[in-house]
């Protein structure tokens, strides 16, 4: 349940929480110690040292300026909604962060995003000195003890690695905010949510208000995104349905809207499906299915902790009679993939006739899903096989128990493109595969739905308790599914138009099910806001009048590559190039290598 109240004695309530690098009783802050005794780690240029040197809370440090009279926070801008929401009144005027993620296991990705994060929160990293730090946001190793409803909805989200906790609070002018995260992609979403609290001051445009918060959130379902699926393709030069500036622009909107997974699957793609026959073929660095486009969006998730996940679609072309040399086959294709930066992989087996047994073809997805967890023990294979659709049978039900237990596998729902779909719909197929099933879902369409109805003009029809009995959700945006006649009317709005509201609903179903309308209002607003920050087009113009022009070209020091999209999104994206940049001539694409 989402709440939104003052807490005018929030500040002493979270101060032994923001000032203790362990959970306990609240008690408070006082002496050089107070800071904790973790071994701290150097980012931004601040430190949380042992001794407290350059915390918020050192009692060496002069006050901060006064806030009695700054009045309360506005309510606050997460989207989606978070699980649990708290903000109360101002409590620091800041100009310089400091973060600290050394309590978490892994933060090196996180690390590189912090400086466009404060950046774009309006604050500058803070400077060398024991009291430069205005903010200082620190990652603790166990979630602070929380209390009365706040506790709830810790005990109600269920635990995960997205799982998090954002706590603010003030000492003497200064703010402190307290963060926990069992994993780094959770890390991100509590640092943007710490971080978008801040609102501008106004009597001084250069500072931050920072206010009193409590924030608990975490996702009712597990796997959250999109699913490039589609038929067709705009553009012969990539031979796929995005551009790479518009699947760059994708998984941008997608990891600041707590979505976590992107797999890359058109079918038109030649090197990676049966309509193109190359699946077997390493991809090319000129031409269709250049290479570096799936470096570029391998490369793009990555650095915004987000799930690649790259399928290969090889149909009735696969040979059962020489399965030994097929399946080597496409372990060498997941071999030249990650080669290229994909760490995450899937089968697709849909759309076709499959001239094998079930055992025959549940014996492929396992040994490839062993040979996944070769490069990750802790990764899985997602699979969408040729029986997906409308309600369980006698296949499904062979195909479950000969299946590694972990594998993944996707379900379209009652329809292939279903109008509505709930658990009730779910949980046989579950049933029958032994595993929740996640859904991917062909919506957005503009072609209809279940028996010729028309279909929804919003994210409608997806039941509150279907979170419950899915895995994952992966919407298929097939209202961009359309073949070379479309050109450049094809319009990837088309599907981001939708994109906040899908988030919405999987990361909390049964809030979004009662304001359907209020989150496409407020996603029009951030989405028309986001865009110029996700674009980049202060770093290079689409326009054809800068450094970049449509399409592949390499950057002046020929360290790395551009791309720069000549459609909608006017994006552009880029990729290193560790060993240089070749500059080829004019209608050629340049070759990162």
């Amino acid at each position: 349940m989402l709440r939104r109240f003052l807490l005018p004695t929030l500040g002493a309530a979270w101060l032994a929480a923001a000032c203790s690098s362990t959970p306990g009783p609240a008690t408070p802050c006082e002496g050089v110690g107070c800071a904790g005794d973790d071994a701290g780690t150097q980012v931004d240029g601040a430190s949380s040292d042992a001794d407290g040197a350059g915390d918020a809370s050192s009692p060496a440090c002069p006050p901060g300026p006064a806030v009695a009279d700054a009045g309360t926070g506005a309510p606050h801008p997460i989207y989606p909604d978070p699980v649990y929401a708290d903000v109360g009144a101002i409590a620091a005027r800041v100009k310089t962060a400091c973060v600290d993620t050394g309590a978490l296991p892994t933060h090196a990705t996180l690390d590189a995003l912090v400086p466009s994060l404060l950046a774009e929160a309006g604050v500058a990293p803070a400077g060398a000195g024991a009291c430069a730090c205005d903010w200082t946001l620190r990652f603790v190793p166990a979630a602070p003890a929380l209390y009365g409803d706040a506790q709830k909805a810790w005990t109600a989200v269920s635990p995960g690695a997205e799982r998090y906790v954002v706590a603010s609070a003030s000492q003497a002018g200064r703010a402190t905010t307290t963060l926990y995260a069992a994993e780094e992609r959770g890390g991100l979403y509590a640092l943007r949510a710490a971080l978008s609290l801040a609102q501008k001051d106004a009597a001084d445009p250069t500072a931050r208000d920072v206010p009193l918060a409590t924030i608990v959130d975490g996702p009712a379902v597990a796997w959250r995104g999109v699913v490039e699926g589609m038929y067709g393709g705009r553009v012969s030069e990539f031979g796929t349905q995005y551009t790479p500036g518009e699947r760059a622009l994708l998984l941008r909107l997608a990891a600041r809207l707590r979505l976590n997974t992107y797999v890359y699957g058109p079918k038109n793609d030649p090197y990676a499906g049966w309509i193109g026959g190359k699946w077997r073929a390493p991809y090319p660095d000129t031409g269709a299915g250049a290479a570096q486009s799936i470096a570029t969006a391998a490369h793009e998730a990555h650095a915004n902790l987000l799930r690649f996940v790259w399928a290969i679609s090889p149909g009735a072309q696969f040979d059962w009679g020489n399965y030994a040399g097929d399946l080597a086959n496409i372990e060498k294709k997941y071999d030249s993939m990650r080669a290229l930066g994909v760490e995450h992989f899937a089968l697709f087996l849909d759309d076709q006739s499959i001239p094998a047994s079930i055992a025959q073809q549940a014996q492929l997805m396992n040994d490839l899903d062993a040979y996944v967890k070769k490069g990750d023990p802790s990764d899985h294979l997602l699979v969408v096989w040729w029986d997906y659709v409308g309600g369980p049978d006698s296949s499904t039900r062979a195909l479950g128990p000969l299946v590694h237990p972990d594998v993944e596998i996707m379900w379209t729902g009652p329809c292939v493109e279903s109008c509505t779909i709930d658990a009730g719909d779910m949980s046989p197929v579950d049933s029958s595969f032994e595993r929740k099933a996640s859904l991917w879902d062909n919506w957005p369409t503009s072609t209809g739905c279940c028996n010729g109805a028309a279909a929804a003009p919003k994210m409608t029809g997806r039941s509150a308790d279907l979170a419950s009995a899915i895995t994952g959700y992966y919407a298929n945006p097939v209202v961009n599914e359309c073949g070379p006649e479309c050109g450049s009317s094809l319009r990837v709005s088309d599907f981001t138009a939708h994109m906040g509201p899908i988030a919405d609903w999987s990361w909390d179903p049964a809030r979004y099910d009662g304001g359907v309308d209020a989150s496409y209002a407020r996603w029009a607003q951030l989405l028309a806001a986001w865009k110029p920050l996700v674009q980049k087009c202060g770093v290079a113009s689409c326009s054809g009048k800068g450094p970049v022009y449509p399409g592949w070209t390499c950057d002046p020091s020929k360290t790395g590559v551009f791309f720069c999209d000549a459609y909608e999104s006017d994006c552009v994206t880029d990729l290193p190039c560790p060993g240089g940049c070749t500059v080829e001539p004019p209608g050629v694409p340049d070759l990162c290598h």
